[in-house]
């Protein structure tokens, strides 16, 4: 599997290829531009690595190459199917990060538009989901649950923490008050990465921010702008949302509302030479990968006219 066969190819249709596969009986789906193969697990290719949380099963050999394997069923707090003996491995790749997610099994691919996307907290209240799944679509009288494969990682992984990648000083930013005055339109459907996304904005001085859940809750919320004659100094925006993607709030942006020059920058795991040419096609700014958060700020502070500061780094 190629994760250059999804739909996103198309710009801006806010429409979204969904692989289902199956824990404990239940349908699960992640995102197919994430995926980059599915092949068999097999007990040798697996190296156990002392002191792991059980949520690792240790080390697996992938095309060469070693990637840690997450037990999906034990990160999500459910039981695997005791009789699977052929289970399978989902290879992914997001922020220039690999890994594997063990499960019981696979189903099939599904085309779906963000708008049939129902987000966790209207359809779910436990609080050991928040975090995890992101929300549902039904797809053939069954709800599919769509995990947040980028929390789970963060959760596993310090690495990928946002927060182990932006250094500053504080002296020095509280005496930035040009980032007070910028206003940021911030939108990221997982609630776990919003809240870190917002809390280093706020603390590099960003702290007028506007944040959304989905693209479509923005995009009206800048027509409600624009019907005041105001708008803000910049948008931040994930690719993959419900009700509507950050690639069709884009083309909308510069498009239908006449706002060529409000800068807009992507920030998502998708980003890649594909998916920067998408990015382009519908007037995006930039584009950059999470974890890469002293680089969002960076360019922030480019678009929007602020001083830059040299204590500003992406973490190699």
């Amino acid at each position: 599997m190629s994760s250059g066969t999804n739909i996103l190819l198309e710009s801006g249709t806010n429409e979204v290829e969904m692989l289902e596969f199956i824990l404990g009986g239940q349908s699960f789906g992640i995102n197919v531009s994430k995926v980059t193969s599915i092949i068999q697990f097999e007990d040798e290719l697996l190296t156990a690595i002392p002191d792991m949380p059980p949520s690792i099963m240790g080390a697996f050999m992938f095309r060469g190459e070693t990637i840690s394997l997450i037990n999906l069923a034990e990160a999500l707090h459910r039981k695997p199917d005791a009789e699977n003996d052929r289970p399978l491995v989902i290879a992914t790749e997001f922020n220039n990060f690999q890994c594997g997610l063990y499960v019981n099994g696979v189903e099939r691919i599904h085309r779906v538009s963000w708008e049939a996307f129902v987000p966790i907290e209207n359809s779910f209240s436990s609080e050991t989901m928040q975090g995890s799944i992101l929300g549902t679509i039904h797809i053939n009288q069954k709800d599919v649950l769509i995990i947040d494969i980028e929390s789970i990682a963060t959760q596993l992984f310090e690495g990928l923490s946002m927060e182990s990648n932006y250094q500053h000083d504080s002296a020095e930013i509280g005496q930035n008050k040009h980032r007070n005055d910028i206003h940021v339109i911030l939108a990221e459907d997982s609630a776990f990465i919003r809240k870190h996304i917002l809390g280093v904005l706020n603390e590099a001085g960003y702290t007028n921010v506007t944040t959304f859940d989905n693209g479509l809750s923005a995009d009206e919320y800048i027509i409600g702008l624009k019907k005041e004659n105001k708008r803000p100094d910049a948008v931040v925006s994930d690719i993959e949302m419900p009700k509507m993607d950050g690639l069709t709030l884009c083309r909308k942006i510069k498009t239908d509302y006449n706002m060529g020059d409000l800068p807009v920058v992507m920030f998502s795991s998708l980003i890649n030479d594909q998916m920067r040419h998408k990015c382009e096609s519908v007037g995006a700014n930039a584009s950059i990968t999470k974890p890469q958060i002293a680089g969002l700020v960076k360019l922030l502070d480019e678009f929007c006219n602020v001083q830059h500061y040299d204590d500003l780094e992406v973490a190699e």
